[in-house]
């Protein structure tokens, strides 16, 4: 398990709200990925995504010595959403339609493993480098570095070398977690 989850896990289980609502915010997003490529609507995804939490809270302590937080994650979500895809089954609409239901591959089971982790690991970079981050890498579209700059509060001509330092210290991050 890396550092960075068995840090969020210990936060955790000692009553951190904090820790648990950046666990839900890590995570989520892998639980939702499972769901939606095993077919289920979005509703029935929110469904999934509230009883995956709902045993991890119950079952936290025994996951911190037994496999990475990420794998328990994914392996709860997919056998959530094939439950919930069985029960849509059993419940069909009178129309008899049903969302097509996209196998999960193992290539994006790990990928998703992979971003998750990623976010744990951005999480832990102070508030700047955080914010700039997710401002550069990880939204929808990268704006431009006037905008970077406005957003933080740094010169334009800072934006390139503190996003260095952020990315070597990102990259620390990683390793010290042990992830590749």
């Amino acid at each position: 398990m890396s550092n960075v989850d068995l840090e969020l896990i210990e936060r955790c289980l000692a009553g951190d709200q904090a820790a648990w609502a950046m666990l839900i915010e890590q995570y989520s997003g892998l639980v939702y990925s499972i769901a939606r490529k095993s077919g289920l609507r979005p509703d029935q995804c929110d469904d999934v995504a509230q009883v995956v939490f709902a045993i991890l809270v119950r079952r936290l302590s025994s996951v911190r010595d037994q496999q990475s937080l990420a794998g328990w994650i994914a392996t709860t979500a997919r056998r959530e959403a094939w439950r919930a895809k069985r029960g849509a089954a059993a419940h069909r609409t009178e129309s008899g339609v049903e969302s097509a239901e996209l196998p999960v591959s193992d290539a994006d089971l790990e990928r998703a493993i992979r971003q998750a982790q990623l976010r744990s690991a951005v999480a832990l970079l102070d508030v700047r480098c955080r914010k700039l981050i997710e401002l550069l890498y990880l939204t929808e579209e990268t704006p431009e570095y006037q905008q970077v700059a406005a957003a933080i509060g740094l010169a334009v001509g800072s934006i390139g070398p503190t996003r260095q330092r952020c990315l070597a210290r990102l990259i620390e991050i990683i390793r010290q977690a042990g992830a590749e």
